[in-house]
């Protein structure tokens, strides 16, 4: 028998869930104007709180006083944790050592540790200084020989110029997670697609270390009116922390209320598509939820009696069902808290298999409402295709006793209470 905090951490296909942490990277500067601006940017995106902020640091070591001086300003200015580039480049051992130890008695605790473009220049051959740390993953042990500090480390979703292949990519990712590194920072993709590939391929070569994409930043939607409103205000109420105020934002999932569209297609468990003529039956195991969508040829009804999930009809467009929505219920959230829409609503969703993956569904959406929405507002979440997986019996109790995590989610109460 499973309790119920083993059935709230279940989780489904959706690759990667949960909130979205961010880092920002600055670049030490070479002028005092420079310097200004620097800090003013910092200043600003300080109440951000980010999870870390990194300084970078130049070919061949060439910023190395500028970096240690950004850094040990942050850790004594700021309350943002500061990460510090490190490079095998133009360095002996001794002397790249030296760096990390002030680093850590600069109170520095996190560090991201590369090998470093060739010093001859980008496209030229690398060759390991003479007596200096000869891989990355030489790096991170010597760094973690010095002090516990938290290591950052690169990832490459469309392979490193100089890997030969993804597999030797991913098997120098590994070398670099299993040398002691905590996490991976990705280089810039402009196609999602090719970091959730990526970060599946990994997964299955064992490595489990977070993954920090940086891609194209997710579109924000332009609400207007009431709808506006409503968000802003809500925001407001998750920034003061008061568990009263976020148990308002969770009333509906704490009354055992249905997310609706497009909830349904993105709780964190099972769900299971079945395709018959004429429909697609999709299972949801959260709420035990049953979305219809109709294939055979029927259209939109004109005047629908709103529901949570609506009334949908799909056609085929080769291999990508196309499918619309109508018929919502006022007021459902159509993003993430305070995002929410009218009962004039029309959600499409392109629902395709991952031309490089098939066992990876991709499913693009596209939101009009013309009293919510000054413009079309477009999401985009990806499933993975789990084989033996059986859904389980969904219970909700309804209750407003459930406690409200810092981050704003409901815990769940131990069943003796």
């Amino acid at each position: 028998m499973k309790s119920v905090q083993q059935l709230h951490e279940r989780r489904s296909r959706l690759v990667g869930d949960g909130e979205i942490t961010v880092s920002f990277e600055f670049f030490p500067p070479k002028t005092e104007r420079m310097e200004e601006a620097l800090w003013t940017s910092i200043r600003r995106l300080e109440p951000l709180a980010p999870e870390f902020v990194s300084v970078t640091y130049g070919a061949g070591g060439s910023t190395r006083e500028r970096t240690h001086a950004t850094v040990a300003r942050i850790v004594k200015e700021t309350k943002l944790a500061p990460a510090a580039h490190l490079t095998c480049v133009g360095a002996t051992r001794e002397e790249v050592d030296e760096v990390v130890r002030e680093y850590w008695d600069a109170g520095v605790r996190r560090i991201v540790a590369l090998r470093g473009d060739p010093a001859a220049g980008v496209g030229a051959r690398y060759e390991p200084h003479p007596g200096g740390y000869e891989s990355t993953a030489d790096l991170v042990r010597g760094i973690k020989a010095i002090g516990d500090f938290d290591v950052s480390v690169s990832a490459y979703p469309e392979k490193h110029p100089e890997s030969a292949t993804v597999d030797v990519d991913l098997d120098t990712l590994k070398a670099k997670i299993d040398a002691g590194a905590d996490r991976a920072i990705t280089q810039f993709f402009f196609d999602n697609a090719h970091f959730l590939r990526y970060l599946e391929a990994a997964r299955k070569r064992g490595i489990w270390a977070p993954m920090m994409g940086r891609g194209p930043k997710p579109e924000i939607p332009r609400l207007i009116g009431k709808y506006k409103k409503h968000y802003d205000e809500i925001q407001l109420l998750i920034k003061t922390g008061d568990p009263e105020a976020l148990l308002k934002v969770e009333r509906r999932p704490s009354a055992c209320e249905p997310p609706g569209m497009p909830g349904v297609m993105t709780q964190p468990y099972n769900i299971e598509f079945l395709f018959t003529p004429g429909r697609v039956t999709l299972i949801q195991e959260a709420y035990m939820q049953v979305r219809r969508i109709f294939t055979d040829g029927r259209p939109l009804p004109e005047d629908p009696d709103p529901t949570y999930n609506g009334f949908s009809i799909g056609r085929w467009e080769g291999n990508t069902l196309v499918v619309t929505t109508t018929g919502l219920r006022e007021g459902q959230v159509m993003g993430r808290w305070g995002i929410t829409y009218s009962d004039k609503v029309k959600i499409t969703e392109r629902i395709h298999l991952d031309p490089a993956n098939k066992d990876i569904l991709i499913v693009e959406n596209t939101f009009e409402d013309p009293e919510a929405l000054a413009a079309p507002w477009h999401s985009t979440y990806m499933f993975s295709r789990q084989r033996r997986l059986d859904q389980l019996e969904f219970i909700c109790a309804q209750n407003d006793r459930n406690p409200i995590n810092e981050n704003g989610e409901v815990e769940f109460l131990p069943a003796s209470q």
